[in-house]
């Protein structure tokens, strides 16, 4: 009987402690507990090696001193491949990175032009050995990617030579020279493990208006000819860089990245559009006359966003058929009147740029400037009573361009845009050659050559469509 009471008390009292958990949480000793660890960004700081590969294009000027000024006197378009390495240190500061970065490069860069004149001909050519370059960079990072823009100097190794083709013997004469210049470019970057990343950069050089000596023989006599070269150069390249190790974790914080929709990551897309513009030959009776067409093309970008800001870079490739041509009158040769047509043909068009964007939500207004390039088509025919001549030439030709437009995201992944884009493309140098036809008249029945330098402007306007490849949940980086 007294073990029945026993029980019935211990029972009771159980049920009276499991009515009341608070009693018990009170009692017990409070252990602190110990939140799970934030996730880590990756870090771009540290040093870092690596090589590189791509392809090189330029244009390069001849010009020769008259008593009448500088005259072109012939145009060189020199191309080839490039491979060397580079080594470089980035210090990360929050979402920004800047950070140094040496380059050494054996290139083929390389490239000739023939003119002839009837019995007599003329042969420029260029050749690049090596490219250097020091430069600054800064960029802007998300997680593991990474966009970034450079600026710096630059040095090539490059020779020189001309051969003049003579009744009488042949004249060859060459030299070698060291130029310097400046650099510009940016790129992006994606780090695939935690010590290696790949990286697709684009660079244009500057190397101004340089003067250099040639020498040589002529029928066993030494001879020296002087002439101004002017270069430019453009790089495309893809490298691969090791880390060795990793700085210090960088010492600003990383903001929240917060957007209704994020326009983080990459995208590939598609355009149409119009360009007109304006042609000037460097021939003092010749007026400038209007280019205009269709274009149409491609575009492949990478864009980082930190709140509404948005930075990318964007590469696009267009097929065009942007033509004009002119008609006038001149006396120059003889005392009848000769008809000459000059016309321009404009059939690929290329960009390079860094963007800059506000997004609102589905949204985005941005600005871009970059560099810029055209392959085009020239010719000049000229006819007179008895005689006619016909010339022609297709050149790559470099500038620089500025625009801005207006995207909006349709779907998570979809978008549209609309956009207008400024390209000054300066004056350059090129070269025709062809012959003169007819017999009777007063020239001479046989091949020629000439060397002009054209002006050109041109206005942009562009719809196009892009898919992004990430999705539309918007990128948040805590702070801890």
């Amino acid at each position: 009987m007294a073990r029945n009471h026993i029980w019935g008390a211990l029972l009771a009292g159980g049920l009276a402690a499991a009515s009341a958990p608070g009693a018990i949480a009170a009692d017990l000793p409070a252990y602190p507990i110990k939140a799970p660890p934030a996730a880590q960004a990756f870090n771009w700081s540290g040093l870092y090696v690596g090589g590189h590969a791509g392809y090189a294009w330029s244009g390069k000027d001849w010009f020769v001193s008259t008593m009448f000024g500088p005259r072109l006197q012939s145009h060189v378009d020199v191309d080839g491949a490039l491979a060397g390495g580079q080594i470089g240190f980035n210090q990360q500061f929050g979402h920004l990175v800047l950070g140094v970065e040496g380059e050494l490069a054996w290139t083929g860069l390389r490239g000739s032009s023939f003119m002839p004149f009837g019995p007599f001909s003329l042969t420029f050519a260029d050749r690049a050995d090596w490219l250097a370059t020091v430069t600054g960079r800064a960029g802007f990072a998300v997680d593991r990617w990474l966009v970034y823009v450079r600026t710096g100097a630059a040095w090539a190794r490059e020779r020189h030579s001309e051969v003049e083709v003579t009744p009488v013997g042949t004249l060859a004469l060459d030299a070698t020279q060291t130029r310097a210049g400046w650099i510009v470019g940016g790129g992006v970057e994606w780090a695939f493990t935690a010590s290696w990343s790949v990286r697709l950069a684009y660079d244009y050089i500057d190397f101004g208006q340089r003067r250099i000596d040639l020498t040589g023989t002529f029928a066993g006599n030494p001879l020296l000819l002087t002439y101004d070269i002017q270069q430019k150069v453009q790089l495309a390249t893809v490298g691969v860089n090791y880390r060795f190790w990793q700085g210090p974790a960088s010492s600003g914080s990383m903001a929240p990245l917060t957007a209704a929709f994020n326009w983080t990551g990459l995208y590939i897309g598609g355009h149409i559009g119009h360009g007109w513009g304006r042609k000037s030959w460097d021939v003092d009776v010749a007026p400038s006359y209007r280019v205009s067409g269709i274009l149409g093309g491609g575009q492949l970008g990478f864009n980082a966003q930190h709140g509404q800001m948005v930075f990318g870079v964007e590469g696009d490739v267009s097929a065009a058929n942007i033509d004009g041509s002119t008609t006038f009158l001149t006396s120059s040769i003889n005392p009848n009147d000769t008809t000459n047509t000059l016309s321009s043909r404009i059939d690929w068009l290329g960009t390079m740029t860094g963007r800059l964007g506000f997004a609102v939500d589905r949204w985005l207004v941005y600005s871009k400037v970059g560099a810029a390039w055209a392959h085009e088509r020239h010719a000049i025919a000229a006819s007179l009573p008895g005689s006619a001549a016909a010339l022609d030439g297709r050149e790559w030709r470099s500038g620089f361009t500025a625009g801005g437009g207006i995207e909006v995201a349709l779907l998570d992944q979809w978008s549209l845009k609309a956009e207008y884009d400024y390209v000054n493309f300066g004056k350059s140098g090129v070269a025709l050659t062809g012959a003169f036809a007819g017999a009777g008249g007063p020239l001479p029945v046989g091949p020629i050559s000439a060397a002009e330098l054209i002006r050109q402007d041109l206005h942009l306007v562009k719809l196009g469509v892009n898919y992004h490849f990430n999705s539309a949940a918007p990128t948040v980086i805590a702070k801890y």
